[in-house]
């Protein structure tokens, strides 16, 4: 074949192109080839492909120096076309013609580029030699119009120039700063700016110094010249060395830079700083945010930075520049200090500090993305550092150090569930589980964290490095509290490690061994080398939060990993020397563990005691069961009744201790876990004694008078009440930790703002104590409830002034911190106070206080205390004995009676409709720790409430949000008789609270009351009609309404309420036949005071529905003077009054209210001396023209009404 001809000097531009239309026609291959780079980034891959570990690169240093480029819309611009013969725009810079060239003396020969640039810049050497201060003049040229896009390029431009120059000489200084005013009025910002920044020249100026190439082009330096400026020596006297002996002293300084040299200089002061603007954050390598103007020394390298060198530390972004460095130590620095930084913010430190959320600014940089690429990095320093910045960015140490403080308590099983926000909304996750395919990893992370990370196989990769890389042991510590955390997302994530391959293998294999020898080593865990081999508490936690989310994973767990062969390789002694063993530990703590002497030294005696409590406890509760249990009990109440020899003592000696107790001594959170724990086991077994004889009653009987007694009188228990006060959740007035919080990465927000520990987990809180203590109380009302001790005890204990000063100050408060984890410690005390309350007949406390609590109690429960919210509904709320407590100062009314009669009737409606027996059942068995009926210790929606603010209209939403249903399948809602009674049990409880307890329905915005009772007529076509509902509905309207509305503010469930009042008027149209009270209803948006859409609505939209419109003014919810007041000026709202009284659709008889309303406003429109306008002309021609008595009979009926009879004047 004929080699391709190559071209020759002298061949024009069509000589090319037919070469170039030969070498197509042959089809030839081409010599060379351009391959893509293998691999891509994250948007290269389809919505089906992921990249899994063992196929993502070992160094993902191709993606940490790729740059992302932004580039919005290309729009073509609007030229003239222009003629090849003009002049040509300079893209490329000129070559350099060879000319005389100076060939250099020295033994290494200088390039052709070099000498030609040497000679080339020494006439401006020369000349700037000369001038060191440059002036521009102002009108010199313009700096805006360079003459692209005009057709005769230049001249135009110098044409328009003298042209402005021109008219600004003519103009004041004053009409030249107005123009200038307008102009800026009238532009974008964004063009200004760019405007302003390109009238900005700079030049470069170079000074020479004697017998040296010294200028400021090699040192890069900008001056910009919009203004005298000088230009500064060097200031040679900073410098740490002698320039004259450098040359001789020191290597590499034969010649002289001083651009290098200025780092070596003193720093310049901070720029001062505007007190109301922010500036940029900057952190030391602990991760401490440095002040803006802080004197630290440059040798603690926080300098090494180009923005802003005059101060210390270094920013995010300057950072984000550091992990995608090729350098491996500014790789490990970036990442460590990411890692601290993130650590620091979630223990609260930065409070404050930023305008806008860190946590979420970082994860919407993509930070979460570029720490999975460099997970796959295997060299450890980086993964190490790599794995610090993950587990800190997605965990929590706080809120992990506070869960493993309630191990040992009955509350230590059960484990919250952190879901984002993608979960916690029905809708929105419904609408995720559509989508969740087409979702991009980007667009996943917005949505939830915990998710994106999986997709992004960080599970696979994980399983490598625990098994493959075997990192060191804080590394392995901080991959445990990854999967840690994943677990406490949901369900799906803990299946997600369940299910991958090797992952739970590789943890059980070396973090749980069989061979527990290296555990009576004694090695703290910061001091081993490695963490291989040894079994990790971490590692048993992780199964243990696995366990509690549900019976099927459990079974996975034992049968799968073989779990309890693992758990009894730690208890590998023959089963017949445990009871001796636990019996002489029992004895230790009789005998030896002391609550006053040693506290610190006693600490893990303390959580130790109190976990070995919480176990038997369970064994315990277990054998109470044993009746109900169908297959033989593995455990009964022979086996574990002994105990109870070894617990009484305990506790006695421990209450003994704490009456006695110096005030010095602190009340630490670890011995009141203890006392408490066996405060708890002890009235487990007094609670069984039927099954112990006499001798137990003689027990109760020494307890309560021996040992309660003195301590209620103690200054011990002065303190505990104290503390009540002092770290109660409900009085705190501090902001929840949950607000530093990502929407799509959430936690429990364990330390509040400004960093301060949630109070009830602080080292002095008692609640824990006092709520086994009011548990223990009724354990013995409930056995010996006539006991004369017992009382007294109960007596003295809602006696103590510490406890009604806390009651009373809860019951005037609305906490902050309602919705924190941990908060259902002190919300479970207040119950058992209550309930403690109820069991007595005459009540210990004031009825109003109990019942106002109980009602504050049943909007604060969060899910998974169904059990407890039920008891105080049925105990306290829906008791007639505190519901009638106000009637003690108000007079009864037969209403009242009537309803009070029909409690139980209306308890049992209201109680069917909040709660389910399913949701009470597993929360009991949750509470009472009853093991064999607990299908997961997990608890759903951490921090949600069971029941909304608006609970007491719960039931009629149900029933509204039925009917919506039931309508869009063009089903016919009816009601029946159960719905009926239902309905007025609702109402009849709803007014029973707006009369007895007006306060408490006073926190309820009035609109939200309104929209829920409206629901009635929106539940069922026909269900408003019945005479009692409509009753009910009518009383509880009346004392609602006698607030002020404003049906503009939002309303909980609702999107808009307009849109709900185009449902309620289309129902009115459809089936109200004209009742008044339905009329009532719809007049109420259509007050003067309310927004203009809804009486346009109903007047044009809906006029057809004015004549069903038939409420006289004597059954008004409100006063008609809301209708007219202020007077109407809309008159396009005014052409539909007229419309509708001249159509006669709108009549005195029929429509007394609608006609009063228009009426009155175009009277006060036809009389007001306000300008002329055509509606008024012609509603006064279309007057006048009226002749028949028949036509006048509307304004003649006005002014029978009192209300038109300056109109009939005007007539």
């Amino acid at each position: 074949m004929e080699p391709i001809r190559r071209p020759k000097p002298g061949e024009d531009e069509d000589t090319l192109l037919a070469a170039q239309k030969e070498f197509l026609f042959r089809k030839e291959a081409p010599s060379a080839h351009v391959a893509p780079k293998p691999g891509g980034t994250i948007e290269d891959v389809g919505e089906n492909v992921r990249i899994t570990s063992h196929e993502r690169p070992n160094n993902g240093e191709d993606i940490l120096q790729g740059s992302v480029s932004v580039l919005g819309d290309v729009v073509e611009r609007n030229v003239k076309n222009r003629t090849g013969d003009g002049e040509l725009v300079q893209l490329l810079p000129m070559a350099v013609k060879e000319g005389h060239v100076e060939v250099p003396s020295q033994n290494k020969p200088r390039s052709l580029f070099a000498s030609q640039m040497k000679r080339s810049k020494a006439p401006l050497n020369q000349k700037l030699l000369g001038e060191l201060v440059v002036e521009r003049g102002f009108y010199q040229a313009s700096v805006i119009l360079d003459g692209m896009g005009l057709e005769r390029g230049k001249e135009d431009a110098e044409a328009i120039h003298q042209e402005n120059i021109e008219k600004l000489s003519q103009m004041t200084r004053e009409e030249i700063l107005l123009e200038q005013q307008k102009l800026l009025a009238s532009i974008d910002p964004k063009i200004v700016n760019f405007l302003r920044a390109k009238r900005k020249q700079v030049c470069t100026v170079g000074i020479a110094e004697s017998g040296k190439e010294d200028s400021c082009i090699s040192q890069g330096r900008k001056v910009e010249l919009s203004e005298e400026v000088t230009v500064k020596e060097f200031p040679k006297d900073e410098l740490p060395i002698d320039l004259n002996e450098a040359s001789s002293r020191w290597i590499g300084m034969s010649k002289i830079e001083t651009q290098k040299l200025a780092w070596m200089t003193e720093l310049p002061l901070p720029k001062p700083i505007d007190s109301s603007m922010g500036y940029v954050a900057r952190f030391n390598f602990e991760g401490d945010l440095l002040p803006y103007a802080t004197n630290v020394p440059v040798t603690q390298g926080l300098h090494h930075h180009g923005e802003e060198p005059e101060r210390a530390g270094y920013s995010l972004e300057e950072l984000f520049t550091f992990i995608r460095s090729t350098t491996l130590q500014q790789r490990v620095l970036g990442l460590k200090m990411i890692g601290n930084i993130m650590k620091k913010y979630k223990e609260g430190a930065y409070d404050g500090c930023f305008q806008e959320n860190l946590l979420k600014q970082v994860l919407d940089s993509g930070l979460l993305f570029l720490l999975r690429v460099l997970l796959d990095d295997n060299t450890s320093a980086v993964m190490a550092a790599c794995v610090h910045a993950l587990y800190h960015l997605i965990a929590s140490d706080p809120d992990e150090l506070c869960m493993d403080q309630m191990l040992g308590t009955v509350w230590g099983l059960e484990q919250p569930s952190l879901l984002s926000e993608l979960d916690l909304d029905q809708s929105k996750r419904k609408e995720f589980i559509k989508e969740e395919r087409g979702l991009k990893d980007a667009e996943l992370l917005q949505l939830d964290a915990i998710r994106a990370l999986i997709r992004m196989d960080i599970l696979p990769r994980v399983r490598y490095m625990l098994d493959v890389c075997q990192p060191a042991a804080k590394t392995v510590v901080q991959l445990l509290g990854l999967l840690i955390r994943m677990v406490r997302h949901s369900d799906e994530a803990t299946t997600a490690i369940m299910d991958c391959p090797y992952l739970m293998e590789t943890i059980f294999q070396n973090f749980l061994p069989l061979d527990p020898s290296t555990l009576f080593s004694g090695t703290n865990m910061s001091q081993l080398a490695t963490a291989y081999g040894i079994p990790m508490r971490d590692a048993l936690k992780l199964v243990r939060l696995i366990a509690s989310r549900g019976r099927g994973i459990c079974c996975s767990l034992l049968s799968r990993h073989n779990l309890m062969q693992h758990l009894l390789a730690y208890m590998s002694f023959d089963p017949r020397d445990f009871y001796p063993l636990l019996m002489r530990q029992l004895h230790y703590y009789e005998a030896k563990v002391s609550l006053n002497e040693k506290v610190k030294e006693n600490q893990f005696n303390f959580c130790h005691g109190a976990e070995i409590f919480n176990i038997l406890n369970v064994a315990v509760k277990i054998a109470q069961d044993q009746d109900e249990q169908t297959d033989e009990p593995s455990l009964r109440w022979e086996h574990v009744k002994g105990l109870r020899e070894m617990i009484i003592p305990c506790l006695k000696k421990w209450i003994v201790h704490l009456t006695v107790a110096d005030s010095l001594v602190p009340l630490t959170f670890s011995r009141l876990k203890l006392v408490s724990s066996c405060l708890s086991l002890a009235g487990n077994f007094l609670k069984e004694g039927h099954r112990q004889g006499e001798e137990v009653i003689q027990e109760i009987e020494k307890l309560t008078s021996h040992y309660f007694d003195p301590f209620l009188k103690s200054s011990t228990c002065e303190r505990l009440m104290q503390a009540l006060l002092d770290t109660s959740v409900v009085l705190s007035e501090l902001q929840p930790g949950t607000c530093r919080d990502a929407p799509n990465l959430p936690s429990l927000g364990s330390v509040t703002f400004y960093q301060a520990v949630t109070p009830i987990m602080q080292e002095e809180a008692p609640f824990l104590f006092w709520s086994t203590f009011t548990g223990f109380l009724l354990h013995l009302w409930q056995f010996q409830a006539s006991q004369l001790s017992v009382v007294q005890v109960t007596k003295g204990f809602f006696g103590h002034p510490g406890l009604k000063r806390y009651l009373t100050a809860v019951a005037h408060h609305e906490p902050l911190l309602k919705d924190h984890w941990f908060a259902r410690l002190e919300f479970h005390f207040l119950s058992q106070v209550l309930l403690l309350d109820s069991i007595y007949d005459k009540g210990f406390l004031k009825r109003s206080l109990v019942l106002n609590l109980g009602l504050k109690l049943a909007n604060w429960f969060q899910v998974g205390d169904e059990y407890l919210l039920s008891e105080v509904l049925t105990s306290v709320v829906f008791n007639p004995f505190y519901i009638m407590s106000e009637n003690e100062v108000h007079p009864v009314n037969e209403l009242v009676n009537r309803f009070h009669n029909r409690l139980p009737m209306i308890r049992e409606t209201m109680m069917k409709s909040l709660l389910s027996d399913s949701s009470i059942k597993l929360s009991k068995s949750r509470k009472d720790i009853r093991s064999p009926k607990v299908e997961t210790y997990t608890v759903q929606g951490c921090g949600s409430s069971v029941l909304p603010r608006d609970w007491m209209f719960l039931p009629l939403m149900k029933l509204y949000s039925d009917a919506m249903e039931m309508k869009k399948a063009n089903r016919s809602v009816q009601s029946n008789e159960s719905t009926v009674e239902q309905v007025k049990s609702v109402l009849q409880w709803i007014y029973l609270l707006e009369e007895s307890q007006s306060k408490f329905m006073h926190s309820l915005d009035v609109q939200i009351r309104i929209t829920r009772l409206t629901c009635v007529f929106l539940a069922a076509d026909d269900l408003f009609l019945d005479v009692g509902i409509q009753e009910f509905l009518e009383k509880c309207f009346t004392k609602v309404l006698r607030e002020e509305v404003d049906f503009s503010i939002p309303v909980p469930g609702l999107s808009s309420f307009y849109d709900f009042y185009v449902q309620l008027v289309e129902q009115f149209e459809g089936v109200s036949y004209g009742n008044p009270l339905f009329g009532s209803v719809i007049l109420l948006p259509l007050m003067q005071n309310q927004d203009i859409s809804f009486r346009k609505l109903l007047w044009a939209e809906h006029d057809d529905a004015l004549a069903l419109i038939t409420t006289s003014l004597d059954k008004l919810l409100v006063s008609i003077q809301k209708f007219l007041h202020p007077v109407e000026t809309d008159e396009s709202l005014l052409s539909c009054y007229a419309k509708a009284i001249f159509s006669r659709k709108v009549v005195l008889e029929k429509n007394p209210v609608m006609y009063v309303i228009a009426c009155h406003h175009l009277h006060y429109f036809l009389v007001s001396e306000s300008k002329q306008s055509t509606l008024r002309i012609q509603l006064k021609k279309q007057l006048l023209s009226l002749k028949n008595e028949a036509s006048l009979e509307p304004f003649s009926a006005a002014g029978k009404a009192s209300l038109g009879t300056e109109l009939i004047r005007f007539l």
